[in-house]
């Protein structure tokens, strides 16, 4: 894409503005993780970005989710979880879930995508939502509580198994306490 940067009114690059030039561009294009601009004297304005990356697979479409909500399409992801939401609930391409069980249930992918939970399934129900991992375990979150406390006290649960080498096949976090259910290998 080429930006017009006549509308700037500038007639000398050294006169750019490198911050409203990339408040326009970010505005302009959602899909844009991040952004850097840098001049090239005496004439070039030279601009490096990187797309926002899906964080997860909209179940039976082509679409996937970034980790901000943003609705993508695209041919590089793999492996991603799969999320299943309501079948009222349409997503689009180049739209913004709004949400805030959905946007809840993508904060949790993700600080889950950075742990020893690897998730493939999600499912968005009532007042929770249910991940499934690799091992066939469980984990169910409260869309009561804060993404981030749910996901600490999960990483102490498994740590804690992990160490007492257990394998757990349930974990309801919708409590005070978590309930762990262990496998009976």
């Amino acid at each position: 894409y080429i930006y017009n940067l006549s509308t700037l009114d500038y007639q000398f690059i050294f006169l750019i503005q490198k911050d409203k030039v990339k408040e326009k561009i970010l505005n302009k294009f959602s899909c844009i993780d991040k952004l850097e601009i840098s001049t090239k004297l005496p004439s070039t304005l030279e601009v490096s970005y990187t797309g926002k990356k899906p964080l997860v697979k909209v179940d039976s479409s082509d679409i996937f989710l970034t980790a901000s909500g943003l609705a993508i399409k695209t041919s590089t992801a793999e492996n991603l979880p799969t999320i299943f939401i309501a079948e009222d609930f349409k997503v689009e391409a180049g739209s913004k879930i709004s949400n805030p069980e959905t946007l809840l249930a993508l904060k949790i992918v993700n600080s889950l995508s950075k742990s020893d939970f690897i998730p493939t399934n999600v499912r968005i129900v009532n007042d929770s939502i249910t991940v499934y991992n690799q091992q066939d375990s469980v984990v169910i979150f409260s869309t009561k509580k804060p993404a981030n406390y749910q996901s600490d006290s999960l990483q102490k649960v498994l740590a804690k198994a992990k160490m007492e080498s257990k394998k757990i096949s349930k974990i309801d976090m919708r409590f005070d306490n978590p309930i762990i259910v262990f496998s009976q290998n």
